[in-house]
């Protein structure tokens, strides 16, 4: 339960972004506050596991909307549908920050990471979108 809402779970990869200290399992949320329409809020949530050992939360991202889908990317970024954007986080001191956002989307529902630098995006009104790195951006 999160600041009256509860967490549901929406997205999951088992596949940790690279590196990782550890084996990774991610998952995305919504949070649903009383009253909302649509969520307002959600989170990437990083759990560790490691053998004989129950799973450990290893960081939290907060978000402004519905993390709809996740997908790992190199130097240890994760990519997020959150509502109409995909946000890519980077590590940071503290955890995880944004790096980057794509926003223009009905709803960003489901990603793919074809090759190194690229996203594909599809969206709730079955379009498709390439979206393609350019340097640090």
């Amino acid at each position: 339960v999160v600041d009256g809402g509860v967490d549901r779970f929406l997205a999951a990869i088992a596949k940790p972004p690279r590196p990782a200290a550890a084996d990774l399992v991610l998952f995305g949320t919504s949070i649903m506050s009383p009253g909302e329409f649509e969520p307002s809020a959600g989170r990437v949530l990083g759990f560790a596991l490691a053998p004989a050992a129950p799973p450990r939360l290893a960081f939290a991202i907060d978000t402004h909307g519905a993390v709809y889908d996740l997908q790992p990317l190199d130097r240890g970024r994760i990519a997020a549908c959150v509502n109409h954007a995909v946000i890519i986080f980077a590590p940071a001191a503290a955890g995880f920050e944004p790096a980057a956002a794509f926003e223009g989307f009905v709803v960003a529902l489901k990603l793919a990471a074809p090759a190194p630098g690229a996203l594909v995006v599809g969206d709730l009104m079955r379009s498709v979108a390439l979206l393609r790195e350019d340097g640090d951006h």
